[in-house]
């Protein structure tokens, strides 16, 4: 899990640091985010843990509910 790093600055603005990937290249695989609130932050990382381990996506349509 990424350190979550909370900035002030004139508003308060949530931010992570992630590394991508399982090599080092030195820092082309290192991303910085910013969220407007600290629940969109967490909805993010949520979505990261999730999605930790897979290579690729697939959307796929939503089902009709009878």
């Amino acid at each position: 899990m990424t350190k979550i790093l909370k900035g002030w600055t004139k508003f308060r603005i949530f931010k992570t640091r992630i590394k991508w990937g399982v090599t080092s290249y030195g820092d082309d695989q290192i991303k910085s985010y910013e969220f407007k609130t600290e629940k969109e932050l967490h909805a993010f990382m949520y979505g990261v843990d999730e999605a930790n381990g897979w290579l690729e996506y697939q959307v796929l349509p939503l089902e009709k509910v009878t």
